[in-house]
């Protein structure tokens, strides 16, 4: 059964999914904004038929993890201080 397409579609840039006519939002956001059950052959035969490609997602990117070698500490007193040795051990 081919998808009936209201006249406000166009207007708001909606487009169908399973749960009904669906729009975009701000921050990636989506928001059905009439409910109503598609199939999965209605909605590419309806993208097909409109020359629009159904809406990607968009995969996300991180950085790349660095690793950093951490140097000697360089006030060795303050260090072995910390460690339990007295001040006469260190003369």
């Amino acid at each position: 059964m081919a998808i009936k397409t209201p006249r406000w579609v166009k207007d708001a840039k909606a487009y169908p999914t399973e749960s009904g006519w669906t729009v975009d939002r701000s921050k990636g956001r989506t928001e059905v904004v009439k409910a109503k059950k598609f199939s999965a052959e209605d909605i590419a035969e309806w993208h097909a038929e409109n020359g629009s490609s159904e809406p990607t997602i968009q995969t996300l990117h991180e950085a790349p993890h660095v690793e950093v070698e951490v140097e000697k500490p360089k006030y060795e007193y303050f260090s072995t201080f910390a460690q339990g040795a007295s001040e006469s051990e260190l003369d």
